[in-house]
């Protein structure tokens, strides 16, 4: 009989475990500027500190959870929520630390609202729990402008020229792409052009860097960035990205599809106008052109060869409105003295080439 209790002791002690509370909750930073007038997002680190009770009948597997996020202003108002759960798992020790890593996006429309009712300061705030206790943190964020913010990107939008969103080519046709950061405050900003080719991208797939990106931003705003060459010889379905190495960014990055497939007709001629078949290009030389239906864009090329095949060497593109341009300086200065060749394309709505004209001799002389 004293066998029998002993054991269901035993048995009884097996059954019971720690329980656990949460004793303090942080978050780093603690302080951020945040510029009116447009999406920021702020990098948080969540630092809950848990610690064990006494026993009790719960299940060694333990939950730290925070359901949302809070905006307050200074009065104890709430802005607006984030509606993104943070959780982790992890058995009841002695003393337990867990470390939660956020991005979270502070939206412009939130910021206007504040600034207008005379807000200078508001936070940010997550309460955590672990079903035995609970505790709360925030971070302060400072209304400020564009240029005393610090170093974030709040939008990327990419594009190939023209800004096309989605562009097919011939194999060997020249293509680039370009990016518009908007950002705030000043620092480094570096990424990686990334390109996957078509032996991936029917399945997973993998990207492999083109050109890095170093440049240094400053005074909040948007910057332009051009991207390379981009490779056409392959036929099939390519992958475009832009990764960002620094600052840290709470979005999702956007990518480009552009498709190489075999020219299968011959283009309709697109009619020029001037300059003439070996004029002398000047400040002043005017690219002059007869529309075509359903263009979107017009792009002209300079080539040092009568050749279409690579990329051009210059040109620039032109709004299906316009039928003629001028060659701006830069554009200008990429031509040393020499002969080379100009030719005008026709862009249609899906980035295709509708008409082309013949290529013709284009001078350059020595200043």
């Amino acid at each position: 009989m004293k066998a029998i209790r002993w054991m269901g002791l035993l048995f009884f002690s097996f059954i019971t475990t720690v329980q656990a509370a949460i004793v303090s909750v942080g978050v780093t930073p603690g302080n951020a500027a945040v510029p009116v007038g447009q999406t920021t997002s702020v990098s948080l680190r969540w630092t809950v500190e848990r610690s064990a009770s006494p026993p009790g009948r719960v299940r060694a597997g333990e939950d730290v959870f925070s359901e949302r996020g809070e905006f307050y202003d200074d009065t104890g108002r709430l802005l607006g929520r984030v509606e993104q759960r943070l959780l982790q798992t992890r058995p009841v020790s002695p003393g337990d630390t867990f470390t939660f890593r956020e991005t979270v996006r502070v939206p412009a429309t939130l910021l206007y609202r504040a600034h207008k009712a005379g807000v200078r300061l508001i936070y940010y705030q997550r309460t955590f729990d672990d079903g035995y206790g609970t505790q709360s943190a925030s971070t302060e964020m400072r209304l400020t402008s564009a240029a005393a913010a610090g170093f974030n990107l709040s939008r990327l939008a990419l594009s190939f020229e023209g800004g096309w969103l989605h562009r097919v080519v011939a194999p060997g046709e020249a293509l680039r792409p370009r990016a518009v950061v908007s950002f705030s405050g000043s620092g480094q900003f570096r990424a990686t052009w990334e390109v996957a080719e078509p032996a991936t991208t029917r399945g997973e797939p993998v990207f492999r860097p083109l050109r890095s990106v170093r440049r240094y931003l400053t005074g909040g705003g948007e910057a332009s960035i051009e991207g390379p060459v981009l490779p056409t010889r392959s036929q099939g379905t390519y992958l475009l990205r832009l990764r960002i190495d620094a600052p840290e960014v709470g979005f999702v990055l956007p990518s480009l599809r552009y498709v190489v497939a075999p020219v299968e007709r011959a283009l309709p001629l697109l009619t020029v106008r001037s300059p003439l078949p070996g004029a002398t290009l000047t400040p002043k030389t005017r690219f002059q052109w007869s529309p075509v239906d359903e263009a979107r864009a017009y792009q002209v090329e300079i080539r040092a060869t009568e050749s279409v095949e690579g990329p051009p060497l210059t040109g620039l593109v032109a709004t299906a409105e316009r039928q003629d341009v001028t060659l701006p300086l830069h554009t200008r200065e990429r031509l040393k003295p020499g002969r080379y060749y100009w030719r005008l394309l026709a862009i249609g709505p899906q980035g295709e080439t509708l008409a082309a004209s013949v290529p013709r001799e284009l001078r350059v002389l020595a200043p």
